[in-house]
């Protein structure tokens, strides 16, 4: 337990992100066995995170407005999800990727970037 403190209040990061992987994996783990005890007929829906730069569960502007702090620099890559902010799935996260969000958040197209039909 000393050591676990130590390490997080230590302020060596590559550590600290042991650390926290540690506890990721465990909690996944943990999950999986409980998941299998439980309740062993779930199955979860597939959650799909494109577009939620940001990182905090939800689509709104201000992910658009995170991608866009990107591109000027403004925001480093620790401070986005560059998978998540990647909405059209090429190669890079680009202001098409924004502009995708702000036309899923219009109802204009879908995250695929699909036309909505208006009627």
């Amino acid at each position: 337990d000393d050591k676990f403190n130590m390490v997080i209040f230590n302020g060596n990061g590559g550590q600290t992100k042991d650390m926290y992987d540690y506890a990721a994996d465990w909690m996944i783990g943990r999950a999986a066995w409980l998941s299998e005890q439980f309740a062993p007929n779930y199955t979860p829906k597939p959650v799909d995170s494109r577009g939620d730069a940001d990182r905090d569960g939800e689509l709104t502007i201000l992910d658009a407005t995170h991608i866009q702090r990107y591109m000027a620099d403004l925001c480093s890559e620790e401070e986005i999800d560059l998978i998540a902010a990647n909405v059209d799935g090429d190669e890079s996260v680009t202001i098409l990727d924004a502009t995708r969000i702000q036309r899923v958040l219009a109802d204009l197209c879908d995250m695929d970037g699909n036309p909505i039909n208006a009627g």
